[in-house]
């Protein structure tokens, strides 16, 4: 057995200099970025902020609303707000890694203790697979609309596999070939040569968006609809609360990758190459695509009597409805471009994170690439396509996650820019022993632990309704609401 971890501990690059190898606290992934692997600028993060803002969940997010009775203002102006409030933590978050050249973990290791931060990271390995999972399954949908484009036995595909399955076999083929597809991204692509992938998924999905807008308007004869008449009627009290629960589902879908900024902003060339994209192009970009959501929404309710606002949804009832061949060269490439933008996806907000996470826990046998391996291996076992069709109190359970995610996230922001004033002393992130200031008591920094329990109890009752009453009802209910804006439950990922 000890001939076997030998043989699967890391070893030390040769590429680069590092004054330590591999050890019990950290590895190459887990320093400080050299010099030579910091190749992000600003056009690197405007690309990466209007990549990850022109996607499914933002489309789908305004759409949503519009359905429940928000307005088209009401849902953009929602929206709006979650996308500053966002691009905020994003900017808070991502300065860690530019002056540092460090990520999120180390950001947990200085604030919990370089063995306090096990369990934070823990909540966030498990939201990362369950996301990577979900977002593999879209990105096989998105598969099975290429397929079915180019042949139409493949749209007709008879399903052969049971109900008890939670999938069908058309969708269980894309599932698959999207994985097929995706581990040599994984394994062979380092993140810091990521910038000249990210075009593809970039100029495809900012197409398909407005392709689709522009179809369901040509549809109802250039006509978005009535955008100025709710869907159905609401009190103003269930307005507001509406109009609350679109800021938080924005904050929720935009959290986790303003959250985990620091793992990119890490190889910035200079500090402040991610604030342009950061404070301008992630705020926009989710607005602008959120509106043609609500266009897209607007315009088919008007002409089919529902509203349709999931991309793949529309592109699967485009091939339904009309399989011509310009349809299918239509839909062939609008599938391509959603899948380019699926990889991009999890690669960015679930593979190098949870990749790095590990790397942290396990450093002297895990890199972020084998991480990341690792999580998809798992993202595959728990059998995703089961949280859209089976799962529902599941899926509840996993997205409260982001719960604990968040409030260590809020601890994590404060402490390092009020608490420490921006100060580290780095080579001690790598070194345990009571000599050293991370180590705490026994590697655990228990004024932290504590600060995040009683600020962790308020968010439980959005997971289980325990009977808090009288003034701890009272503390539970305002601490929970805001939470719900600041914190992410990821929900709306979903």
């Amino acid at each position: 057995m000890s001939k076997f971890f030998t043989w699967a501990e890391l070893p030390a690059r040769e590429d680069i200099y590092q004054e330590r190898g591999t050890t019990k606290w950290g590895n190459h992934d887990l320093y400080p970025i050299v010099p030579k692997e910091r190749t992000y600028g600003r056009g690197a993060f405007l690309l990466y902020w209007v990549t990850c803002g022109a996607g499914l969940s933002t489309f789908a997010i305004g759409s949503s609303y519009l359905a429940v009775g928000l307005t088209a203002g009401e849902a953009c102006g929602a929206i709006l707000i979650g996308a500053c409030m966002s691009s905020c933590n994003a900017l808070l978050c991502g300065r860690v890694g530019s002056e540092k050249h460090l990520g999120y973990t180390m950001m947990a290791r200085v604030s919990f203790g370089l063995r306090g931060m096990w369990l934070p990271l823990f909540f966030q390995i498990m939201s990362n697979m369950v996301f990577f999972g979900l977002q593999a399954v879209y990105g096989g949908q998105a598969i099975g609309i290429m397929l079915s484009s180019i042949f139409p036995q493949f749209k007709n595909l008879k399903n052969t596999l049971p109900a008890s399955a939670g999938t069908t076999t058309h969708d269980i083929i894309g599932f698959f070939l999207y994985i097929i597809c995706y581990l040599p991204i994984v394994i062979w692509i380092k993140p810091h040569k990521l910038e000249k992938f990210m075009w593809p998924a970039f100029i495809g999905t900012v197409a398909t968006v407005f392709g689709i807008m522009g179809w369901a308007v040509n549809v109802y004869g250039g006509s978005a609809g009535n955008l100025v008449a709710p869907a159905i009627a609401l009190s103003a009290s269930d307005r507001g609360f509406r109009f609350v629960q679109c800021i938080s589902s924005v904050v929720g879908t935009y959290g986790g990758a303003a959250d985990r900024f620091a793992d990119w902003t890490r190889f910035s060339k200079k500090k402040d190459s991610y604030v342009l994209g950061s404070a301008t192009a992630m705020p926009a970009v989710i607005t602008m695509c959120a509106l043609l959501g609500v266009l897209t929404a607007s315009a088919t309710r008007a002409h089919y009597g529902t509203a349709m606002w999931q991309p793949l949804t529309i592109l699967s009832y485009i091939q339904k409805d009309t399989y011509t061949p310009g349809a299918r060269a239509a839909t062939f490439f609008a599938g391509l471009a959603i899948w380019s933008h699926q990889i991009f996806v999890n690669v960015t907000q679930n593979n190098v994170g949870a990749g790095m996470d590990l790397a942290g826990i396990f450093p002297r046998y895990i890199s972020t690439q084998r991480g990341a391996v690792l999580l998809c291996i798992l993202g595959v076992l728990v059998q995703p396509w089961r949280f859209l069709t089976q799962a529902t109190v599941f899926i509840s359970v996993i997205s409260s996650f982001g719960v604990f995610s968040s409030v260590c996230t809020a601890i994590l922001v404060l402490d390092y820019w009020i608490i420490r004033k921006r100060a580290w002393k780095v080579p001690d992130l790598y070194q345990g022993g009571p000599e050293y200031i991370y180590w705490y008591f026994h590697g655990i920094n228990l004024r932290a632990w504590f600060v995040y329990i009683v600020t962790v109890i308020p968010s439980l009752r959005k997971i289980s309704p325990l009977p808090y009453t009288g003034l701890i009802a009272d503390y539970c209910t305002a601490a929970g609401l805001v939470l719900s804006i600041m914190g992410r439950t990821k929900s709306g990922a979903v």
